[in-house]
């Protein structure tokens, strides 16, 4: 029996998922696909390969998502939405990001590059929902906007497996796309910040995610 790079990545990104970073090999997808180590290493010899097959499946599914219309604020928040949920399949992925980029020089740097074009991805949106009459806020202030979101994007996985592990998926991205959505509150208007209004209801109360 033969497998695919793509069975091969499923099953490399379950593994992350479940035991993390220390759990992911060659020999361990090998072992999952029920195949010989030989197999597996054929498409991917080390485990940097399959890493960076990994990131690099996770930032093609990301790419579209980012590259969608959006014309307002309830659009922004869909796109987080989708965003959130891509990551939560990928979630592994994001936890290891930290030992990822100080282990793999070639992958921290594209991650530096991607993560500067969705930066500026994401102003430009911002600009385009100011000139649309959805936000208030000069290019300083929007810029420091996409910082604190870029913020929760990166890092929301890694507190809601701390804090919030007892909630589902639905649950547990709801309270954070009400974090985006509190976060452009201030820099609304009375128009977009009606459409805010429901996305804060997904807020989960600190009291409530006590064990």
């Amino acid at each position: 029996m033969k497998a695919t790079e793509d069975e091969i990545v499923a099953a490399a990104l379950a593994i992350l998922n479940a035991g993390g970073l220390s759990a992911l090999s060659t020999r361990a997808v090998a072992e999952k696909l029920g195949l010989s180590p030989g197999n597996v290493s054929y498409h991917f010899p080390k485990k940097g390969d399959l890493v960076a097959a990994l990131a690099d499946r996770h930032g093609e599914s990301n790419r579209a998502r980012f590259d969608r219309e959006i014309e307002s604020v309830t659009d922004l928040l869909e796109m987080f939405r989708e965003v959130f949920r891509a990551q939560w399949a990928w979630r592994g992925l994001l936890l290891a990001l930290p030992d990822v980029m100080a282990t793999w020089d070639e992958l921290r740097a594209n991650y530096r590059r991607t993560e500067k074009a969705r930066r500026a991805r994401l102003l430009a949106v911002l600009q385009a929902l100011r000139a649309r009459s959805q936000l208030e806020a000069n290019d300083r202030e929007l810029s420091r906007l996409v910082s604190q979101l870029a913020f929760l994007g990166r890092f929301w996985v890694s507190e809601a497996r701390v804090s919030y592990a007892q909630y589902g998926e639905s649950k547990v991205i709801g309270h954070y796309l009400a974090h985006i959505a509190h976060a452009l509150r201030p820099w609304a208007t009375p128009r977009a910040r009606s459409e805010l209004e429901p996305w804060l209801e997904g807020w989960i109360e600190i009291a409530d995610s006590a064990p």
